[in-house]
């Protein structure tokens, strides 16, 4: 027995074609879309995380090395000598960077992206440092972090 094919099958229009395109290429914006956007905010979560880490490096190294100093100086708002005896350090803001100098004289950065490094004076032996740490200022990524400590000189 011969079997006969079947000429008049019918296959995709050029409408049904056109119709799946479209709504293939809808789906497939929405997840470019939702891609876009977890990858801007993951964006943002790391530059979160590195301000973070860098204000609070800089108030670690501060906080650390001024415990066994006897006094302080004050040269401006952002500039501060520890001293014990003849030896002295000193931390002061350059440009978007924290530094310390110790007593060697070697000066190396312990902080960047930093915006504001403030000293006030509360008495001869305590001082507040408040360090606001900024990453993309003025646009709309803008991340920061401040962090102040009271600093107590323990000799």
């Amino acid at each position: 027995m011969k079997k006969y094919l079947k000429l008049n099958q019918k296959g995709v229009t050029l409408v049904e074609l056109i119709i799946g395109i479209a709504l293939s290429s809808l789906v497939m914006a929405a997840v470019l879309t939702y891609l876009v956007m977890n990858i801007s905010f993951s964006n943002v979560a790391q530059d979160e995380i590195i301000v973070q880490d860098q204000v609070g490096k800089a108030m670690k190294v501060i906080s650390d090395l001024s415990l066994e100093q006897e006094s302080y100086q004050r040269v401006s708002s952002a500039h501060i000598i520890l001293q014990k005896g003849t030896e002295r350090i000193v931390f002061k803001q350059v440009g978007d960077e924290v530094h310390f100098t110790n007593v060697a004289g070697e000066t190396k950065s312990i902080g960047s992206n930093i915006d504001t490094f403030e000293i006030t004076v509360v008495n001869e032996k305590v001082f507040n440092v408040t360090i606001l740490g900024i990453i993309n200022e003025g646009t709309s990524d803008e991340v920061s972090f401040e962090l102040t400590n009271k600093i107590f000189l323990r000799n």
